[in-house]
């Protein structure tokens, strides 16, 4: 698991500082701040228009037999969506599957398919009208940024900056 990787390389003093967006719990001397909380929406490319004309909100079970696109299966965000499909009566198995986030975008402008991905991450395609947002009746829940640093390891001063930085930037997003 990932998480609990780059929460032990902060506790060997490995590294300085982790940023995880799973929910764990950090034994001390380990502490871990919550950043921000974000939630992912679907979305779709234009070849898909017609999961947004005149409906309100669709169900996952309406939307299963579509091709999807995810992460690969050892990622916490597709480990999220196998659990949330699950927990809906239903398999989570994507057509296609990314290394990255930032990956899944241009796969769905491109219409390869439907997929799941924060908000923020999809505004300017969103506004262009280049995808749309479909409205999930299974709400995804909310995720969380979550920083994890060690109290009794002396930090650097870059990692001190850095963490003052990432708590202004990352809490604080513009829009």
């Amino acid at each position: 698991e990932m998480c609990i990787r780059d929460s032990n390389a902060v506790k060997e003093g490995k590294v300085d500082l982790a940023f995880v967006s799973a929910n764990l719990q950090v034994a001390k001397p380990l502490r871990m701040k919550i950043l921000r909380k974000y939630r992912d929406i679907l979305i779709a490319g234009m070849r898909f228009e017609e999961l947004k004309a005149g409906k309100e909100e669709l169900s996952l079970k309406e939307l299963v037999s579509y091709p999807w696109i995810s992460l690969t299966a050892e990622t916490i965000t597709r480990r999220f969506l196998n659990e949330y499909f699950e927990k809906n009566g239903l398999t989570f198995a994507p057509d296609m599957e990314l290394a990255t986030t930032d990956m899944i975008l241009p796969a769905v402008r491109h219409n390869l398919g439907l997929g799941f991905i924060p908000a923020e991450f999809a505004d300017a395609e969103l506004k262009s009208g280049q995808v749309f947002e479909i409205k999930v009746k299974e709400k995804l829940p909310e995720r969380n940024i979550i920083l994890i640093y060690d109290m009794e390891y002396p930090q650097s001063i870059a990692a001190k900056e850095f963490q003052k930085l990432s708590l202004i930037h990352i809490s604080e997003p513009t829009r």
